[in-house]
Formats: C-alpha cells, sequence, structure tokens
C-alpha cells in the first residue's frame, strides 16, 4: 500500500484535495476528506516536492495523537514517503495495518499473531526483498520446517494456509481463524479478516500446523 507506489487513485484524489483520511474494508480503501476518524486506517497529505521528506512538528504531533500512518506525496505519485507513529508497530492491531513489505505484510502479520495469541515466536530478522517469489526464491516452503511447521490435509484454527497469490511459488500466508475466515494481508492492500472465498481456495499451495500448537504448548 504504502512501501512502493501510492495507488494512482489516491493521486487523483490529492490533486483535488490536500488531504485524504482512509477507511478500509475487507482490505480495500476508501478516501474521505471529512470522516470520522474512529474508523480511519491513514492519513495521506498533499506537499510540495521539497516538503515530502518531513513532517512538520503539527503534523507529527496529530499522527502521534490519532496513532495512524500519514503519507506524504508530492507532484507525483511515485513521490512520496511513509510515517509511522511512536511505538505503532509494539501496539498495531491484526487488521487495518497498511502494507509495506518488510515491515507490514504477510509474513509478519503471521509472526505477529503467533507470538501474541499463541506464543510461539518466529524469526524477525527473515531477509526478503520485494518480488522475492519471482526471482528463484522460495521463503515459505524452505523456512516452515525448520520453523516447527509441518503440511496437514485438513484446517483447524491458527492454521497457517500458503496461496500462490500471484506466482508459481508459495508467496503468500494466511491464518485461518476458523468459520472459513482467514486473516491476511495482501499487497496493496490493509491487512483484514476475510471469508476463505472460492477465490482464496483455488490459490491455496499447502496448509501447514505448528508442531507446538498440537503438542498443546
Amino acid at each position: 500500500m504504502f512501501g512502493h507506489k501510492v495507488p494512482a487513485e489516491v493521486f487523483e484524489y490529492l490533486e483535488k484535495n490536500s488531504r485524504a483520511i482512509v477507511t478500509q474494508e475487507k482490505g480495500k480503501m476508501t478516501l474521505h476528506q471529512n470522516s470520522s476518524l474512529e474508523h480511519a486506517v491513514a492519513v495521506f497529505l498533499k506537499k510540495e516536492d521539497d516538503e515530502v521528506f518531513s513532517l512538520t512538528e503539527d503534523e507529527r504531533e496529530e499522527m502521534n495523537n490519532l496513532k495512524l500512518p500519514f503519507v506524504t506525496v508530492g507532484s507525483n505519485k511515485d513521490y512520496s514517503e511513509s510515517f509511522i507513529p511512536n511505538r505503532f508497530f509494539e501496539d498495531t492491531k491484526f487488521d487495518g495495518r497498511p502494507f509495506i513489505h518488510g515491515i507490514f505484510d504477510c509474513y509478519t502479520l503471521v509472526k505477529d499473531y503467533y507470538r501474541k495469541m499463541l506464543g510461539i515466536y518466529l524469526p524477525t530478522n527473515i531477509q526478503r526483498t520485494w518480488e522475492w517469489w519471482l526471482n528463484g526464491e522460495n521463503l515459505y516452503l524452505d523456512s516452515a520446517k525448520t520453523y516447527n511447521f509441518h503440511e496437514v490435509n485438513d484446517i483447524k484454527p491458527n492454521d497457517i494456509i500458503l496461496m500462490k497469490l500471484t506466482s508459481d511459488v508459495p508467496n503468500h500466508a494466511a491464518i485461518y481463524i476458523g468459520c472459513d475466515t482467514i486473516l491476511h494481508h495482501v499487497s496493496g492492500r490493509f491487512s483484514t479478516y476475510e471469508e476463505l472465498s472460492h477465490f482464496y481456495k483455488h490459490k491455496i499451495a499447502v496448509i501447514y500446523r505448528n508442531t507446538n500448537i498440537q503438542n498443546g504448548n
């Protein structure tokens, strides 16, 4: 969402409005000029190019008070910067996270969920470059057994579903919550709880279960 290019619809909106408040529904964003901040997940600000890479003191104070990411955008959609509130990473809820590869992505969500909900610690320092799945790497399958995951044929809450979402190797991980619902974070969208629809089922490559969950540890 914010880690690569600002979506064209955001840039077009900011050409008419200097500020956009973002809400999300099932991972997809909606832009508002004036909206209740109760449901907001981010704020976009239009700036002059020489001001894109910094926030004013008032803007930074507002960002920290709202506890929402701010994204500044310049004269074109490729000229932008993301800012994260203080302590945002520690306290961020599972849904409504902006996508910033390597910081907030599908693996980060799995890691945070397993630590907070299950007390299982997965590594934070797995190096991953953008579009690793198109460059001969297979990070999920290569790492799964190392961290006590094994393949299963059924599906239970807290299992990890690996999908071939945009490539020939599994490049997306979702957490099965139960009741045909997944928690996941797709590139270019906000993290969300969503139905395990026919579309996603068709993309499943493998289902993994952690040995520690199976053993009740």
